[in-house]
């Protein structure tokens, strides 16, 4: 799992950087079983499609053992797609 950034209330893995995106295009999405992920979504510059720059974490859930494992579960898949 790549290094977080932690601020006030989100734990967040960066997956790509966001240089690689259009400006003006994030979205944030809630998803996972839990509740308690979101995933910062952009269009990437080099081709328009849509991907997952960061996958963010409410920081007051981050270190339970089920959503440990659900962070790492979506980072894995989102750095296939």
């Amino acid at each position: 799992m790549p290094e977080p950034d932690v601020t006030d209330n989100y734990v967040r893995y960066r997956i790509r950087e966001p240089h690689l995106f259009k400006d003006g295009t994030f979205r944030t999405l809630d998803i996972g079983k839990s509740g308690y992920h979101k995933l910062i979504r952009g269009r990437l510059r080099i081709n328009n499609k849509w991907k997952t720059q960061s996958v963010i974490v409410e920081k007051q859930y981050a270190d339970l053992p089920e959503v440990k494992e659900e962070t790492k579960r979506i980072i894995s898949q989102e750095k296939r797609e």
